[in-house]
């Protein structure tokens, strides 16, 4: 799958994404750094979207991802907390099901942290809302779809 991204704050950079199909099937490691251009991911890196098998494990009881590349993997989990919430589908405001996670503690608990993940509760695009991490906070305002 190849998708076409735009970042128009702070910065105004472009390039297009591509994953391979173990990627989107099973990958466990989130690409987070946009630089303008294209890349092609392994088949363990993921961007923008959850694998089939973790958007599954996050159903379950969490799944062990590494939020960056190089970073040791986190198991995450739903926190409960889900909403509804609008964004630009084609240019047509949509209402969609986001879902929250964060890291889980041993327990099992919800982490007491900032950081989290935020995700379109849909088998069919579980793609990122909006991401928070300790190096930057992310927003999804658009998705495009080709006609």
């Amino acid at each position: 799958m190849i998708f076409d991204w735009e970042m128009t704050e702070p910065a105004s950079i472009k390039g297009s994404i591509t994953h391979t199909v173990t990627a989107m099937a099973s990958a466990t490691t989130m690409h987070n750094v946009f630089k303008p251009g294209d890349i092609t991911l392994d088949d363990n890196t993921i961007s923008v979207w959850l694998s089939k098998a973790t958007f599954a494990g996050l159903r379950k009881s969490g799944a062990m991802i590494s939020m960056n590349a190089g970073e040791a993997p986190k198991k995450i989990g739903l926190t409960g907390e889900s909403k509804t919430v609008k964004i630009l589908l084609n240019g047509q405001k949509e209402t969609v099901d986001e879902e929250i996670a964060k890291e889980l503690s041993a327990e099992g608990d919800p982490v007491k942290t900032d950081e989290f993940i935020s995700f379109y509760n849909s088998v069919k695009m579980p793609v990122i809302l909006r991401m928070k991490n300790a190096m930057f906070t992310i927003t999804l305002k658009e998705i495009r779809t080709p006609k």
